[in-house]
C-alpha cells in the first residue's frame, strides 16, 4: 500500500527487512500506530514493516508533511495509522504462496461478533530460501566494481596478492545469493467489547518472531587504517589476507538464531456528549540475538567481545527494548465544522546490551570470565511527556 503514496519510498534493506522512508526523511521521524498504538523501534527506529499484520486492516491512514502535534515529537515529519476492521460476521480467510528456492508464505485470519463483543485473529508463516541475483551481475562485472572500490594496486599490490574467503565469494557466487534466508512468524488479535452503544473497551496484542540470515559485501576505506600510535598508515599485508572487521575487503555475514517483538495494549473509546474520548495503555518488547560473522561458514567473527578488544572469540549480542506508557486523546466538538482535540502521552523506554558465550570451546576468553552466564555491556534509559492543544 505505502508504494503506491507519492513521496514514500519502501525499500529491502541488506539485513531482510523492509524500511521506507517519507520525503527524503528516515522512518524514525515518523509515528506507525496499529489501532492507534505506537509500534516504532525503541532504540534506532528503523523496525521492520513486514511484520505489521494486514490481513483484517480497514484502512491505512498516511500524513504526510506536518504531523499533528497529538502524536508528539516521534510524528515530526508525518504518521501512519493502521486501523484494523470490526467483524460484522464470521469470516475465515487463507491464503498461501510458493515459490522459488523454498520460499513460501501461509496466511490464516478468522474474526467473528459475539453478542456485544468482537475478536479477530491473524497468524502468518513466511520463509524465503535466498533469492538469484541479476544475472548482469556476472562474475566479470563484480570484479569490474571490485577493481573501482578497492584499490589495492595503490599499496603495491595485485589481485592475485589478495586471498580475502570474501573477494572468492563475492566474484564467484552464482545464482542464488548465499546466506540471506529466512523463517519470520506472527501472531496478532483483538478483542472488543461493547459497553455501550458509544463505548467500547479491549485488547489489542501482537507477537513476532525471525530466524534470519544476511549477507552483504563491503570495501573498507583506507581512512580506517591507522597503527597503535593513531596516525595514518598503509594498510598492512595481513588486511589483504586475513578476513575480518579490518580486512581491505568484508563479508559481513550475520546471522539471528532468533528475533521478537510482542506487544499488548489494552483500550478504551467512548462518547459522551460532545466530548470524545480515546485511551490505550501499552507494552512493547523487542529482543533481538545477534552473531556477527566476517565468512558465510561463520569461521571467522566480525566484533570482538567487550571484554577485550583483541579476542577473536564469538559471542550472542542481545539487545533488548522495552517501551510502555499511556496514550489519553480527549476531544471536544465546538461545533459542527470544528473542535478542539487533546493529548497527553506518557512513555519510558529502555534499551539493553548484552553479549553471551556461544560455547565453552568456541568462546573460551569469555567463558572464563562470564562462564555461560550473559553480561551486561549497555544500558539507555529514557522517558517522554507531551501535552497537546490542537
Amino acid at each position: 500500500s505505502l508504494t503506491m503514496i507519492p513521496g514514500i519510498q519502501v525499500t529491502m534493506s541488506a539485513k531482510g527487512n523492509t524500511n521506507f522512508s517519507l520525503r527524503g526523511f528516515d522512518q524514525d521521524k515518523v509515528v506507525v500506530l496499529v489501532d492507534g498504538v505506537p509500534i516504532n523501534d525503541v532504540y534506532e527506529g528503523n523496525f521492520d514493516i513486514s511484520q505489521i499484520p494486514v490481513m483484517n486492516v480497514s484502512k491505512i491512514v498516511v500524513n504526510r508533511g506536518v504531523a499533528s502535534a497529538l502524536y508528539g515529537a516521534n510524528g515530526s515529519i508525518g504518521s501512519i495509522n493502521v486501523v484494523t476492521k470490526r467483524p460484522e460476521e464470521m469470516f475465515t480467510e487463507i491464503n498461501a504462496e510458493y515459490g522459488q528456492y523454498n520460499s513460501y508464505m501461509l496466511n490464516v485470519a478468522n474474526g467473528s461478533p459475539i453478542g456485544d463483543a468482537y475478536y479477530w485473529i491473524t497468524g502468518s508463516v513466511l520463509h524465503s530460501g535466498g533469492y538469484e541475483v541479476s544475472k548482469k551481475l556476472d562474475k566479470s562485472e563484480r570484479r569490474k566494481w571490485f577493481d573501482k572500490l578497492v584499490r589495492y594496486d595503490l599499496y603495491g599490490k595485485t589481485f592475485s596478492d589478495i586471498t580475502l574467503a570474501a573477494v572468492d565469494n563475492y566474484l564467484n557466487d552464482k545464482g542464488k545469493w548465499n546466506h540471506t534466508e529466512y523463517t519470520k512468524y506472527q501472531i496478532a488479535g483483538k478483542f472488543g467489547y461493547s459497553i455501550t452503544d458509544k463505548m467500547e473497551a479491549g485488547l489489542s496484542a501482537s507477537y513476532y518472531n525471525n530466524e534470519q540470515k544476511s549477507n552483504t559485501f563491503k570495501g573498507n576505506c583506507m581512512s580506517s587504517y591507522y597503527n597503535d600510535t593513531e596516525e595514518w598508515s598503509n594498510p598492512s599485508g595481513t588486511k589483504f589476507t586475513v578476513d575480518g572487521r579490518k580486512a581491505i575487503f568484508q563479508n559481513r555475514a550475520f546471522y539471528w538464531p532468533e528475533k521478537y517483538d510482542f506487544t499488548v495494549a489494552p483500550y478504551f473509546k467512548g462518547e459522551f456528549g460532545d466530548l470524545t474520548v480515546k485511551a490505550n495503555i501499552f507494552y512493547y518488547r523487542q529482543y533481538t540475538d545477534l552473531e556477527g560473522y566476517a565468512t558465510q561458514d561463520h569461521s571467522v567473527y566480525m566484533f570482538p567481545p567487550s571484554i577485550d578488544a583483541n579476542s577473536s572469540d564469538p559471542y550472542h549480542s542481545i539487545w533488548t527494548e522495552q517501551s510502555y506508557g499511556l496514550n489519553f486523546y480527549p476531544s471536544y466538538k465546538l461545533a459542527d465544522w470544528n473542535k478542539l482535540n487533546f493529548a497527553l502521552t506518557l512513555r519510558k523506554d529502555s534499551h539493553t546490551e548484552e553479549e553471551k558465550a556461544i560455547s565453552a570451546s568456541e568462546s573460551p576468553d569469555i567463558w572464563a570470565v562470564h562462564d555461560g552466564d550473559k553480561y551486561k555491556t549497555k544500558f539507555i534509559a529514557a522517558e517522554f511527556m507531551t501535552f497537546a492543544v490542537e
